[in-house]
């Protein structure tokens, strides 16, 4: 507060509030993330509380949708941070599946290598 040296009222608009460029960008951002803006689209079985959980998350994100395809559910959203957002999906094992995009579907894919070899590791110990 040291540095403001007067306040004034102007009519001159503010380029950079509600400003549609930077709207879009943080509404897309999962967390803080500079990663472009993906869409992706996850399936989930239709079990235990997955409705509940998806529709939590479709508060925050305004570009979400949530969808029915037989007896799963279609989650679409835009998004940036896809590590952070295979971090979210992690907790769903394999009642969810990434549709799209495949740098999606390979972060999930290398991140459960990972995991099977650090218990195949464990295994082979025995």
């Amino acid at each position: 507060w040291n540095s403001i040296e007067k306040i004034e009222v102007s009519d001159k608009e503010n380029d950079i509030f509600r400003n549609p460029f930077y709207t879009e960008i943080t509404e897309a951002m999962l967390s803080v993330s500079l990663e472009p803006i993906m869409h992706v689209k996850v399936q989930f079985d239709n079990m235990f509380q997955i409705q509940q959980k998806l529709a939590h998350l479709k508060i925050n994100r305004p570009k979400a949708v949530i969808s029915y395809e037989d007896d799963k559910l279609i989650y679409e959203d835009e998004i940036s941070g896809l590590y952070d957002f295979a971090s979210y999906l992690r907790r769903f094992g394999s009642g969810c599946k990434v549709l799209e995009p495949k740098e999606l579907q390979n972060i999930m894919r290398e991140s459960a290598e990972r995991i099977l070899g650090a218990y195949e590791a464990l295994l082979e110990e025995e």
